[in-house]
């Protein structure tokens, strides 16, 4: 993605840092300052740095659940470029399509999961620290309750059945693999969408495609388009084909 930079290699794919995502972290760094942690009664420095700590916190999260989407890909042979996150949350960059529906469907689902795993994790903290026996673990207690709650709204939010979310791909792929593999293949073009907690995209030439997967969360918006070169019967008088844009709806 055009103006990021690299910032670390995680299981050799580079993750990487669009200058967009600096105005997102202010947005929840001040909201969790103003809002989320304002009643606990700390003084402004303690709540600043308990909310600093929280947002990187959550953008470690979707890194988590972006990086869950790209570890699976390559189980299936997938090749993973890049995680970038930036201004609507994070997008893992997959360099082809997912070949099979068992494929789609645990790629798609692994991202929600580890969401759900990090909630319950979260909410296991939040409700088991006893902040009136040890007040000193009152921000940890504060910050694994926010974690919980917005990685559960998360997750919960990107399996709705719709697309471009990761509900959505997994429903595609029961569908694609009880159709049977020849009319996943005749439908390929169309199948080979993209998944996303959030927001997604995929692009397509003659010699290759990309697909993202993004995530965000609280905020969300999404957007997928896909074309390709390949002409069909009826465009060979001069038009390219294209398949059309799956509705709109990821972290």
């Amino acid at each position: 993605m055009a103006g990021s930079f690299r910032v670390a290699r995680l299981f050799g794919i580079e993750l990487r840092v669009h200058i967009s995502w600096v105005f997102i972290f202010a947005i929840v760094l001040y909201s969790l300052w103003s809002d989320v942690f304002a009643h606990y009664g700390w003084s402004d420095q303690k709540r600043i740095t308990v909310s600093a700590i929280a947002a990187l916190l959550f953008f470690s999260s979707i890194v988590a659940h972006e990086l869950s989407h790209s570890l699976v890909a390559r189980r299936f042979n997938m090749a993973v470029s890049s995680i970038t996150l930036f201004l609507l949350g994070g997008v893992a960059n997959l360099r082809q399509e997912p070949p099979s529906a068992k494929a789609e469907f645990f790629m798609a689902a692994a991202g929600p999961g580890m969401s759900l795993v990090i909630s319950g994790i979260g909410l296991a903290l939040w409700f088991g620290i006893d902040t009136s026996a040890l007040p000193s673990l009152q921000p940890v207690s504060a910050v694994a309750g926010y974690l919980g709650v917005i990685n559960l709204a998360l997750a919960g939010f990107n399996l709705l059945p719709g697309f471009p979310l990761d509900g959505g791909r997994v429903l595609r792929s029961i569908i694609w693999g009880s159709a049977g593999t020849g009319g996943a293949r005749r439908r390929s073009p169309r199948a080979a969408g993209s998944s996303s907690p959030a927001c997604s995209s995929c692009g397509g030439s003659s010699s290759s495609r990309r697909v993202r997967t993004r995530s965000g969360g609280g905020r969300s918006c999404s957007r997928t388009s896909c074309t390709t070169r390949r002409r069909s019967p009826s465009a060979r008088s001069g038009s390219a084909a294209s398949c059309p844009e799956p509705a709109s709806g990821r972290s």
